[in-house]
């Protein structure tokens, strides 16, 4: 239930994205105890961070809450661009990369754009 909701609430932020850009960096978003939705805001020090710095320093943010507040946060995602498996082609996907105080894992959302629309599949492991 969480897991859909947090997935739901990234949404809105991947199709602006994509629309504008048909690409996206990885951003983050992190669930309270009380269902409340926020974006994940991290000290960027590097002035063109690669994709790997930012889940990185994601990762290590989300650790770092549950580590400092155990009780307040139940889930966070790391949404990142990437591509998929499909057939003997490739297809684009976002990963989305839940993390909760003790477990981790990774979904994956297969989505086409075609007229400045976004077609997403259905959402797998």
């Amino acid at each position: 239930m969480n897991e859909q909701f947090l997935i739901d609430s990234t949404i809105p932020y991947l199709e602006s994205f994509l629309k504008e850009e048909q690409s996206f960096d990885p951003f983050a978003m992190i669930m309270d105890k009380e269902g409340v939705v926020n974006i994940i805001s991290s000290n960027i020090e590097d002035e063109y961070p690669t994709s790997e710095y930012l889940i990185n320093l994601y990762e290590q943010g989300i650790k770092e809450e549950y580590r400092k507040i155990r009780t307040k946060y139940v889930l966070a995602v790391i949404c990142i661009d990437a591509f998929v498996n499909s057939g003997t082609n490739k297809q684009n996907a976002v990963e989305f990369r839940l993390i909760n105080p003790l477990a981790e894992k990774r979904l994956y959302l297969k989505y086409t754009i075609r007229n400045n629309y976004i077609y997403w599949d259905k959402l797998n492991s």
